[in-house]
C-alpha cells in the first residue's frame, strides 16, 4: 500500500491517484490545479536562466512515497 501526498497536501492511494490524473489534472478533494507539479524554479536559487521561458519545462514532478498505513495513522 503506497501513499502519494499531493503539493495540496492530501494523501492518496498511488494506483488510485494515478488512476484519477489520468482524465483529470486536479487533486480529488480540492481541486488544486496539478496536484503533483510545482514551479521549480521558485525553489531555486539559480533561477534568472528561466525568468524568459514561460513553458511547461520550468516544473517537475514532487513525489513523495511513503506507507498508506503510516499516513492513514497520521490522521487518526
Amino acid at each position: 500500500h503506497w501513499a502519494e501526498k499531493t503539493v495540496c497536501g492530501h494523501v492518496f492511494h498511488l494506483h488510485c491517484l494515478l488512476r484519477h490524473m489520468n482524465t483529470n489534472n486536479t487533486c480529488p478533494i480540492c481541486r488544486h490545479p496539478r496536484p503533483l507539479l510545482y514551479d521549480a524554479a521558485a525553489d531555486s536559487e539559480d533561477d534568472s536562466d528561466s525568468e524568459d521561458d514561460d513553458s511547461d519545462s520550468d516544473y517537475s514532478v514532487e513525489m513523495e512515497f511513503g506507507n498508506l498505513d503510516e499516513a492513514e495513522e497520521e490522521y487518526e
